[in-house]
């Protein structure tokens, strides 16, 4: 993505929908899609996919004008939310801008085409879908097992995002894409991240946000059995002062076993 691609937006505006939308996707309307289909489970037309659900967003996989598109769908569900968004704006518009921020820095991120509002409580945004040779690193850790080149070159792209600056609030292989570009490649140009609202550019994590990032990826990486040699072998390698790795692994199996708990009693009522 361009660092010129927000500039090169322009006001959008469609009935009560108000937004941006970079050239060629003026005539887009999210709102058209079948949310509502999405929503309570039931079968989708041709060439529209869910992606994922939860209670406060719906992504829909589309193609507009022969284009692989991810859209999302945000509502907020709280008053407190609702306060939030009407003073800081909602994830959506965020996302919008942090995710040409992280391209001007260098940071591959899926791009976004349009953003639309329908006030304080609903929002859009489309995303260009990655090419077809990106894959999560859940995927492919879950096929190949925890590569120790792998985790070296993870390692040194979350130095690498980290000293930019920016962070990711919630950094876990879900999140984290990858290609099959040459070791010698930059790390930069190997990896990509989704799913931005939660996402800062401009300024370095602090040392609680360090920890925080690590112990989240490791929680994500413990479902392909991470052990405490890994998690020593991958802090070595990202080199911060002051993180122990005996410590970060160990409030990760804390939290990942927790998490465990909480689904077995949630399927055994």
């Amino acid at each position: 993505m361009s660092p010129t691609d927000e500039q090169a937006a322009r006001p959008w505006r469609r009935g009560h929908l108000r937004g941006w939308a970079l050239p060629g996707f003026e005539d887009f309307d999210p709102a058209a899609l079948p949310w509502d289909a999405a929503a309570a489970k039931r079968p989708l037309p041709d060439g529209v996919q869910l992606a994922k659900r939860s209670r406060s967003r719906v992504v829909l996989a589309v193609a507009f004008d022969g284009q692989p598109l991810f859209v999302k769908r945000g509502r907020v569900r709280s008053v407190r939310r609702w306060i939030s968004s009407w003073i800081r704006g909602d994830k959506m518009r965020r996302e919008w801008h942090v995710a040409h921020a992280f391209a001007a820095l260098g940071v591959r991120v899926p791009q976004p085409v349009l953003y639309a509002s329908e006030g304080v409580g609903r929002a859009y945004l489309a995303t260009r879908a990655l090419p077809d040779s990106w894959s999560s690193l859940a995927d492919w850790f879950h096929a190949h097992g925890l590569d120790a080149d792998q985790l070296d070159a993870l390692a040194d792209y979350t130095r690498w995002l980290h000293a930019l600056p920016a962070y990711h609030d919630d950094y876990r292989t879900d999140h984290i894409y990858r290609t099959d570009a040459p070791d010698s490649a930059p790390v930069g140009e190997r990896f990509a991240l989704i799913d931005l609202d939660g996402a800062h550019a401009g300024r370095p994590p602090s040392p609680a946000k360090r920890r925080e990032a690590l112990v989240e990826l490791f929680v994500s990486l413990l479902r392909e059995s991470l052990t405490l040699d890994h998690a020593q072998r991958f802090t070595a390698r990202y080199a911060a002062p002051g993180l122990d790795p005996a410590a970060l692994f160990a409030k990760a199996r804390h939290l990942y076993d927790e998490a465990k708990g909480k689904k077995r009693r949630g399927s055994d009522r």
